[in-house]
């Protein structure tokens, strides 16, 4: 049905939301899905951008986004995705105090080897899943108890 940009900009709005139906906030989503073909199409000539300056100019694409497309698109690590797992384990850590995703990436990208920026996301993300939860993290189970300031501490 969507097979290109030029089939998601002339897509009916209402018939997009409803066929993406089972996806989080499908309504805004669908809106931004047609802004973003039709910006690709007008300004980048139809093809996706390789650079994070250009994909942050597409309607619903922020830094987080720019970053996995950059990593998964196009295999570069201009950056590290900042997601919720990995905000809660960097401050759990130590490796930040800060809670905006901008400011945590600049901690982290300052922190750690650029050969490290492509794999630390996931890898922090699936702590932050299975070990070090919001609510009652894993202590006894994790590797890093020892060096970690925050375990037992909950």
């Amino acid at each position: 049905k969507y097979k290109s940009w030029e089939d998601f900009a002339k897509a009916d709005l209402k018939e997009l939301q409803s066929d993406i139906r089972g996806v989080n906030f499908h309504l805004g989503k669908a809106e931004r899905i047609i802004s973003a073909a039709k910006v690709i199409l007008t300004q980048f000539g139809g093809s996706v951008p390789k650079t994070l300056a250009d994909l942050i100019k597409i309607p619903g694409i922020a830094r987080k986004s720019a970053n996995v497309i950059m990593q998964e698109l196009w295999d570069v690590a201009e950056g590290i995705v900042v997601d919720t797992h990995v905000t809660r384990v960097s401050n759990r850590l130590g490796l930040t105090i800060n809670q905006d995703a901008v400011k945590i990436e600049k901690d982290l990208t300052e922190l750690l080897p650029k050969e490290y920026w492509r794999n630390i996301s996931g890898a922090l993300v699936l702590h932050g899943r299975y070990i070090c939860t919001a609510r009652k993290p894993k202590c006894s189970e994790c590797v890093l108890n020892k060096i970690c300031p925050s375990a037992f501490k909950f």
